[in-house]
């Protein structure tokens, strides 16, 4: 009898992504081309470039050699390429070249930010016995994007942002969280969500999203993680 060899175990990670794409500086009705199957749609004079920007982002490799690894990581980073209009680079049909290449997006691994998680840091923790230890686990982490001003409704029904600024700097969402119910990387993107409505935005929604966990830090009590929170 052989004994085959038990497959490695998929284990979670987070990389830096270095990405450069194009953005929309404001969305417009257009009920003949419209978007991805929407009334809405972006003209070329409101596709602007943004980045090199670094940004992180988790993923799940069963990786034997570390050039597995890598390519792992950089099919993480082309998350940031891909997607439509509700997605994570939400550009649709326009990212596909068709206007002539005006749109494009690139990401880039950067091989040495590659790193196994800290506890909760892409994975739920398991709860402590008699359950939830609470928030009392530490991310220190930013969330980036456009503000969505000047909403409107198109002919369809669709809601948009006839104006998106940059947020400069971001937002800090360092903060306390439950690692038993959330994950720090869902925790700082906050369903694509600013902690504070950004300076004449419509509303807390964060377009064009990336986040930057820079740590995550399990601390003994809740009380410990908000006195960390405090002294930053």
């Amino acid at each position: 009898m052989i004994d085959c060899p038990m497959p490695p175990r998929p284990r979670w990670e987070q990389v830096t992504c270095l990405v450069s794409r194009t953005e929309c500086s404001g969305w417009v009705e257009d009920d003949s081309t419209g978007l991805d199957g929407v009334d809405v749609n972006c003209p070329a004079a409101n596709l602007v470039p943004n980045g090199p920007f670094r940004a992180t982002i988790c993923f799940q490799s069963t990786f034997r050699t570390f050039e597995e690894l890598q390519a792992d990581a950089q099919i993480a980073c082309d998350q940031y390429c891909a997607g439509g209009w509700q997605g994570l680079y939400p550009l649709g049909a326009l990212a596909k070249n068709v206007d002539g290449g005006t749109v494009t997006c690139s990401s880039i691994a950067q091989n040495d930010t590659i790193d196994q998680e800290v506890n909760g840091q892409c994975s739920k923790t398991t709860p402590a016995p008699g359950g939830s230890s609470g928030a009392s686990t530490l991310a220190n982490c930013v969330l980036y994007g456009r503000t969505c001003d000047g909403q409107q409704t198109a002919s369809d029904g669709t809601r948009y942002c006839t104006s998106m600024r940059p947020v400069a700097g971001g937002q800090t969402m360092t903060g306390c969280f439950d690692s038993t119910t959330t994950t720090a990387e869902l925790f700082c993107r906050n369903s694509f969500q600013f902690s504070t409505l950004p300076a004449g935005a419509a509303d807390k929604s964060d377009q064009f999203p990336y986040w930057l966990v820079a740590g995550v830090i399990q601390e003994d009590t809740v009380a410990d993680c908000q006195a960390q929170v405090n002294n930053l």
